[in-house]
């Protein structure tokens, strides 16, 4: 079972990060290149997408789900998550929250919210 959490602002702890609700699915942590160098890879660009598809009541909670990373009023922020890593490891990360463009799919919304230059804080 998946305990994605998240706080606004860089290095929280991870008692001050709160559990997303409701939780959403995402393959965790990615790299946007991967270079295989002799004996070792290395992995840059790091991100997540956490995505909720179907679930969302209304605009209440659509908004609440925002304000996990500030983006319920604005664009952007910096924000400490608690994601999986390729090790499916779960890693606190520094990073940049990006608000989504709204999607409807099937009469339901899709929120996809992008979290880039991820930096491992242990």
């Amino acid at each position: 079972m998946s305990v994605y959490r998240a706080a606004i602002d860089f290095d929280k702890p991870l008692a001050n990060l709160v559990n997303l609700s409701p939780q959403p699915r995402s393959t965790g942590v990615q790299p946007t290149r991967r270079t295989f160098t002799g004996n070792s890879i290395l992995d840059e660009g790091l991100y997540c997408e956490l995505i909720w598809d179907g679930g969302i009541d209304d605009a209440t909670q659509y908004r609440g789900i925002l304000g996990y990373f500030g983006l319920h009023n604005a664009t952007y922020r910096p924000v400490t998550i608690y994601a999986r890593n390729d090790l499916f490891e779960w890693i606190r990360y520094n990073g940049i929250a990006v608000r989504p463009e709204p999607v409807w799919e099937a009469y339901f919304p899709r929120l996809t919210v992008l979290i880039r230059d991820l930096q491992e804080i242990g």
